[in-house]
């Protein structure tokens, strides 16, 4: 594959193709960190940022988000680096290389990755013996994921089309007949949520608070915040069960 140099700048990330289900803003400071100060680091070889992997069509990062993230903050959006820069065939290639790059090196693909992941290729017509090779997973599991309507949500796209994505334990409802469809706004509530589920949720405010381990004098901003959640609460509480 021909490695060339190009612009940070011209590199586009596509949400569309991007096997994660999220990108690791901790990740990215590491390895910026790295970079800056010449120390490798873990994941990353001692000869250097493997090239970003990109389509040539759209020059849409296949492989790499999480370097040039890194990399447009140590050098600047105008610098140059190398880049793999590949022709695909079809959109599913471009996702049977997205998703196989990112399962063999980097950040370890997370059960959540690995869901939105095997619901792309789904997507593109990739078949679960397929599936299984890309991922090194059984193929139950992959069903699991991709068929159990209580571990999967629908979202409204910028398109007007409806995407089918995995559920963060928050969103899940098992024992549905039929995966949950969202709202734009619970959608992106989905979106920025942890994952954890409302009862791990509060368990945690709630070990903070009563061992004081916030201190309400220093994090006026969480108090107030605490302040509106009870109101949200008392309302959440009033409904009736579902």
């Amino acid at each position: 594959m021909p490695v060339r140099k190009v612009r940070l700048a011209e590199l586009v990330e596509d949400w569309d193709i991007y096997p994660r289900h999220s990108y690791d803003s901790g990740y990215v400071r590491s390895i910026t960190d790295a970079l800056v100060s010449g120390v490798p680091y873990p994941g990353v070889p001692p000869d250097g940022i493997p090239p970003i992997v990109v389509a040539r069509k759209g020059m849409r990062i296949v492989d790499g988000w999480h370097r040039a993230r890194a990399l447009r903050r140590h050098l600047g959006a105008g610098a140059e680096v190398d880049a793999d820069v590949r022709s695909y065939p079809s959109e599913a290639d471009v996702i049977r290389d997205a998703v196989r790059l990112n399962a063999h090196h980097g950040r370890k693909l997370d059960e959540q990755d690995k869901a939105r992941s095997a619901l792309l290729l789904e997507r593109h017509g990739v078949v679960v013996e397929e599936i299984m090779v890309i991922l090194s997973m059984p193929a139950e599991k992959i069903r699991t994921i991709t068929a159990s309507p209580g571990r999967i949500i629908v979202i409204p796209t910028s398109t007007g089309e409806r995407e089918k994505i995995p559920a963060k334990p928050s969103a899940r409802t098992p024992g549905a007949q039929s995966p949950r469809v969202l709202t734009p706004e619970q959608a992106e509530a989905h979106k920025s949520s942890s994952g954890w589920s409302v009862g791990q949720t509060a368990r945690a405010l709630i070990r903070q608070i009563s061992t004081g381990l916030t201190v309400a004098e220093y994090d006026p901003g969480g108090v107030a915040a605490l302040w509106e959640l009870h109101g949200v609460i008392e309302q959440y509480l009033e409904r009736p069960a579902a």
